[in-house]
């Protein structure tokens, strides 16, 4: 996951130099915005034989949204099945519990959309 560093604490005692460079970013991350470049898709894959699985990452909060995209038959077959759910109770910052059917299927890839 790609990320810009902070603002200048203090923009009044940076260098000229700095301040450009820091508005540069800025200007490069609105920009991949406007091209639907917003750096929430991450990949995530059922564990075999187990119910469920721990998916771990900063972008995960309480109220996220996430949105499933299967790249394999299988995960295409665990999501028509209706057995890949988050239960509320599973959802915390920065780490979600996800339920799946118990397979000993190890290709149940799937591309996530995190939102919020």
């Amino acid at each position: 996951m790609s990320h810009f560093p902070p603002p200048p604490a203090d923009a009044g005692s940076e260098s000229p130099a700095a301040l450009r460079q820091f508005a540069r970013q800025v200007s490069t991350a609105v920009s991949l915005l406007f091209q639907g470049k917003s750096n929430n898709v991450l990949t995530f894959t059922c564990t075999a034989n187990a119910a469920s699985t721990v998916l771990r990452d900063p972008r995960l909060t309480i109220e996220s949204f996430m949105g499933f995209d299967p790249t394999t038959a299988n995960a295409a077959a665990e999501l028509a099945a209706g057995t890949l759910y988050i239960l509320t109770a599973n959802r915390n910052n920065l780490v979600w519990t996800i339920t799946h059917a118990n397979a000993a299927t190890t290709n149940r890839t799937f591309r996530v959309l995190v939102v919020g």
